[in-house]
Order: structure tokens, then sequence, then C-alpha cells
């Protein structure tokens, strides 16, 4: 059974005892009841455990044995036996069937107790071995008696089993007592002592109880409150720069993109003009006799007056000007289809067949014009937009740029 008291306990005294004071925070293994009551320091716990569990212990086959220090108090007919330190007997040789503490071995362990424990008492002793019964055996029992005496407490602990258990001598034997304590505070005593012996090992910080992990609670809620503004803080500044990147992309592909259109269509107008320029010069061409050949002329009679002459080579001139005009007009034609079709598909040569004989003047864009300024400036007033977005392929609302050449009506 477990059980955690967050309140002291204050005991009261009567004639010739002291005044002594419950630990705080405590947990409660089995049930305790009787006349003795046993606290162990929970620092003490845990370098026993550690120590016992230990390579160099559970590969031999001796015991390893240490001496309890702390206090003992007596109140109402109940020991109270508190143990606040722990000495181990390094080269004591010890085992479930022998346990002798030399004057060596005490010799070593007062000298400990006066470096790390100098102001604490012998209150009892602790045996653990591998495989070993937790049971108060007659060996025990007189290695208890002819050391510590019968106020004095021993825990045996079986380090393999993971079973231990704490022993009062009454009636002329070791009690195995039902319950005890486990009890957590400041235990720098006991912790210089753990670092001295392993200096590797850190001592593990104790598990928080009552008030004290009350405590810490708040003091990490709080610590996290501060933390808080600087997170939103950075949060927002992440999403601002996301935000602006997101906005600056935005604009650069759509720039990209009107660029990519105004270059299209100064290529699609450079060649409109191209073909314009073509037709025009054709119409300065004269075709020669091989191309276009002149009909005959038949020879008139000599009674044929002046006049009737003239008529009839003006008729002639007239056949030979229809013949010319309709061949470079069908000329024309073949070649208008053959490059639409080439480079702006059936659609855009519809197109070109509709303004073939048309000749429009290209324009550049110059800073700050607009559709609306050049329609007025242009023609007199905002009429013509509609034709010039309709022969450049763009909306009244969209944008041009300086540098950019269009055609006009």
């Amino acid at each position: 059974m477990i059980e955690v008291i967050y309140k002291e306990e204050k005991q009261e005294t009567e004639e010739n005892e002291e005044l002594f004071i419950i630990p705080r925070n405590i947990r409660q293994i089995g049930f305790v009841n009787g006349g003795c009551r046993i606290y162990i320091e929970d620092y003490v716990y845990t370098f026993l455990g550690r120590t016992a569990s230990s390579e160099k212990v559970l590969g031999s086959k001796k015991g390893c044995v240490a001496v309890f220090t702390g206090e003992i108090k007596y109140q109402d007919g109940i020991t109270y036996v508190f143990i606040r330190g722990a000495i181990l007997a390094e080269n004591m040789e010890a085992a479930r069937e022998h346990v002798d503490f030399s004057e060596d071995i005490w010799t070593d362990i007062h000298q400990e107790q006066e470096k790390y424990f100098p102001e604490q008492e012998i209150v009892g002793w602790f045996f653990a071995q591998p495989e070993v019964p937790v049971v108060g055996t007659e060996v025990f029992s007189r290695a208890h008696m002819k050391n510590f005496g019968a106020e004095k407490v021993l825990m045996i602990l079986n380090p393999v089993e993971r079973e231990d258990g704490f022993f009062c001598y009454e009636n002329g034997e070791l009690v195995r007592q039902k319950g005890y304590y486990i009890y957590y505070e400041k235990n720098p005593l006991m912790q210089a002592y753990m670092i001295e012996k392993n200096p590797d090992a850190q001592p593990e910080k104790p598990e928080e109880t009552g008030e004290e992990a009350v405590k810490n609670i708040r003091k990490i809620i709080k610590e996290k409150k501060k933390q808080e503004p600087e997170e939103r803080a950075s949060f927002f500044s992440y999403a601002a720069t996301v935000c602006l990147a997101a906005a600056v992309l935005a604009v650069g592909v759509n720039f990209y993109q009107d660029y990519q259109n105004a270059e299209k269509r100064k290529e699609e107008i450079t060649q409109v003009s191209a073909v314009t320029k073509s037709e025009k010069k054709e119409t300065n061409i004269t075709p020669t006799p091989s191309v276009i050949p002149s009909p005959a002329v038949t020879p008139t009679p000599d009674a044929l007056s002046e006049k009737q002459k003239d008529t009839e080579n003006e008729h002639i001139y007239k056949e030979e000007a229809d013949v010319r005009k309709a061949w470079r007009r069908k000329k024309m034609e073949e070649k208008k289809k053959e490059s639409y079709v080439e480079n702006r598909g059936e659609h855009k040569k519809q197109e070109a067949e509709e303004t073939v004989g048309n000749v429009h003047e290209s324009y550049v864009i110059r800073p700050g014009d607009t559709l609306y300024q050049i329609s007025v400036a242009r023609y007199g007033s905002t009429d013509a937009i509609k034709e010039i977005c309709r022969l450049n392929g763009i909306t009244e609302q969209e944008i041009i740029y300086p540098g950019q050449v269009i055609v006009l009506p």
C-alpha cells in the first residue's frame, strides 16, 4: 500500500521526551503498525538498491553490507527510526552463512561516519546478496545483537527478486516489519557520499510529491506563459514573411506572364508588318511578258481612223491591267494563307483573310500611354479603343507596357 502525506505531523512530548517532526512527503510501503516506525530517506534507499544490483555484487558470492546512520526517537511507547545515510563496509567478507564485523571494519566505518555524517548516529545495518531469503535467520540475529543491539534495525534485500524487508529485534529474535516509509527531502550529505563512491552515477532526482510538486508545476506554467508572447510574435513574424513572399511571387509571375504575352504580340505584329510590306512591294512590280503574256494584237486595216486605233489600244491596255491585278491578288492571297496557317493556325488564317490588303500602322507604347490616350490623340475620340483591342487581341482592361508594339486601325 502506498500513501502520501503532505502535512507535517508534530509529535506531542511528555516528560523526558524530545520534540521531533515527522518528515514531509512520505510514501508508505506495506502496512505500518506495531511499536517501530521506520523512515528511510529516498537517496539512501536508491543508493543501496543500485549498489546491490551492480555487476560486482550480482557476479559475486559475497554479500553487500552497509551501516545506517540517522537518529532514533521515542514517543508513546513507539520507536521512530530515521535513516538519513548509509556507509558501505567495502572490505568486509560477508555472506548469508557468515557475517562478522571486525575491528578494522568498524574503524573504517567510524572514519567514514565522521567524514560524511558527523552529526548522525548509527541506527542499524543493511545486507544484500543474490538469492538471499528475506528472513531473520540465526546468523543475522547473532550479528545484529553482537554489533548493534535491540533498538537498531536490519534491512535485507534480494536484488534478483527485488524483494526487501526491515527487521526489529523483539523477544529474542528478528521480527520482520509489515511496512515502512520512504520520505523525500534535501539530503546533501548522502548525495556527496554517493558521488564520492561513484562519480559517474549522479543521484536521481527524488519523486516529487505534495506541495513541492505543486510549486514545480506552477513554476513550469509561469515559464510557459512568459514564452507564449515570444512564440506568438515569432509565429506572426513567420506568417507575415510567408505572406509577403507569396505576394512577391504572385506579382513576379504575373509580370513574367504579361511580359511573355507582350513579346508574343510583338512577334505577331512584326510578322503582320512583314506581310503588309511584302504586299506593298508587290503592288509596284510590273509583270514581265514571260509571266503574263501580252494578248496578240491584230493589225488594223488602213481604213481605220486614228481614233479607232486609240480606242482599241486603250481597251487592250485595260485588259492587261485587269490581268496583272488579278494575278497579284491571287499571289498575295496564297502567301497570306500560307503565312497565317503556319504561325497562327486556321483561326488566325481567317483573320488574315479578312484583313488582306489592309495596311495597319504599328505603334510603340511609351511611358504613360493608355489605350484611352492613344485613341483620343489619334482619332479624336474613344471610339477606336475597341478596334485597337480587336486588332491586337487584348482587352480594354489589360495593362500595356512601355516598349510594347501594337497596330492601329
